[in-house]
């Protein structure tokens, strides 16, 4: 389920975060799914108990998760989930158009360039049905 870029500069535990926050995005988990296990997870992606306990503890401490003390981590059932996730890829979205602002793009172009973006990917999708 998870895949780890070990050449990324992102570091590992922030790559789990994103990753599980695509995952509710894309309703791959749900309110109620259980994830893999700290040991589990980590051994499957090789890496430090630690690291996968690190970004565990992130995703409760952001209200994505919560910890049931002997049996594991578990996606909050809430609507604030949603509400939480549309904040994230705001944030993301402000972060991108303030580099592109700095790089002196428009937002006339900035506009171009996401409805371009767009049509390419809605082509992607219709081929690929």
């Amino acid at each position: 389920m998870f895949n780890i870029d070990y050449k990324s500069q992102s570091p590992i535990y922030e790559q789990i975060i994103d990753q599980t926050v695509l995952f509710l995005m894309e309703g791959i988990l749900e309110g109620g799914d259980q994830l893999p296990s700290v040991r589990e997870l980590a051994l499957s992606l090789g890496v430090n108990p630690n690291t996968v306990s690190k970004a565990y503890g992130e995703l409760e401490r952001r209200g994505y998760t919560e910890n049931v003390v002997g049996k594991g981590t578990f996606i909050r059932k809430s609507h604030q989930v949603e509400k939480d996730l549309q904040n994230h890829f705001k944030e993301s979205l402000r972060s991108l158009l303030e580099e592109m602002r700095r790089m002196g793009l428009t937002n006339d172009y900035i506009q171009q360039l996401v409805t371009t973006v767009l049509k390419e990917e809605e082509n992607v999708t219709d081929t690929e049905s």
